[in-house]
């Protein structure tokens, strides 16, 4: 297992670095996350989609026998985060974007993990207080939900 995610990446950063973050382990599994920079950073919910699709069919063309995984982003907590709220970032839209993102792995045979529902609070429609340090980054009781689900649906292939 290699962790080759870096803080603040963005669908933009990944399509420069993939040579060195991803085709360089020959890679049989490869678990994608990533949106929520971008979302961040402004850019426009169908160049997000249109970027992981550029990812993932390049990583499909180099690495032909790697199974592509593409977790879902994660909600947010905008009242814990409020540069969200200034960049217009919300759960409405982060579940739009999720759905654009479902349908690209659906249609290219990519396996769809939801981790939204997870690790939203369906009552107040925010990332769940406990799994997150500041509303937007997971804790790491986070990162244990996030990681059995993973894991489980990894050893089910």
């Amino acid at each position: 297992v290699v962790n080759s995610g870096s803080s603040g990446y963005t669908t933009n950063d990944l399509l420069e670095i993939i040579q060195e973050d991803v085709y360089v382990f020959n890679p049989t599994k490869v678990v994608l996350l990533v949106g929520i920079n971008d979302m961040n950073k402004t850019q426009d919910d169908l160049s997000i989609v249109e970027n992981i699709k550029t990812i993932t069919t390049s990583i499909s063309e180099k690495r032909p026998k790697a199974q592509i995984y593409v977790e879902s982003i994660y909600p947010v907590d905008r009242d814990r985060y409020p540069v969200l709220v200034e960049n217009n970032v919300d759960n409405n839209r982060i579940r739009k974007v999720n759905n654009l993102i479902k349908e690209l792995c659906t249609e290219n045979g990519y396996i769809f993990i939801d981790m939204f529902d997870e690790l939203n609070d369906p009552v107040e429609d925010k990332l769940i207080y406990n799994y997150s340090k500041d509303g937007l980054h997971l804790s790491d009781e986070g990162y244990d939900i996030v990681t059995k689900k993973i894991k489980s649906i990894l050893e089910e292939k």
